[in-house]
């Protein structure tokens, strides 16, 4: 695959300029603003002329039936999202008329460096020592302070 160039960098952004990150089986769009009636084929028929999408979620209202307004698009490639986004910018995609908002579904988790992530996994095995501590010390008191009889068994 090509390099792309997205906001002058090499991966993809969110509008929140967050790093697009891959699902699963590929890269998925969240698409937005999406009026009550619309239908997959509504879906498809819009997007069909910028890409291939691979699979498409529409959810819809279980008591009236009505579409909720957004949909989730995955695309295989990521130079097919790319296409998509380069279109909406020339002239905002419509579907049923209306026109849409479109940005990605899942994203790098912004600003966690490895030093933050071993802190906060430090911080995780602190507080479950803590909780053992206190449901021992709890244990303790409803069977009157006999520390034997808290303490597990070998």
């Amino acid at each position: 695959m090509q390099e792309l160039n997205f906001l002058g960098a090499s991966k993809p952004y969110s509008k929140d300029k967050v790093p697009a990150k891959k699902s699963v089986e590929g890269y998925v769009l969240i698409v937005t603003n999406l009026h009550p009636e619309t239908s997959e084929d509504n879906i498809y028929d819009a997007f069909e002329e910028y890409a291939t999408v691979s699979r498409l979620h529409l959810n819809h209202d279980k008591y009236t039936g009505y579409a909720k307004g957004y949909a989730l698009l995955e695309f295989k490639e990521l130079d097919d999202t790319y296409s998509v986004f380069t279109a909406h910018k020339k002239t905002k995609i419509r579907v049923l008329g209306r026109p849409v908002e479109i940005d990605y579904a899942f994203v790098e988790k912004p600003g966690l460096e490895k030093e933050d992530e071993d802190e906060m996994e430090e911080d995780k095995r602190k507080d479950s020592v803590r909780s053992a501590r206190a449901a021992a010390a709890s244990l303790r008191e409803r069977l009157g302070g006999n520390s034997r009889d808290a303490s597990p068994t070998r």
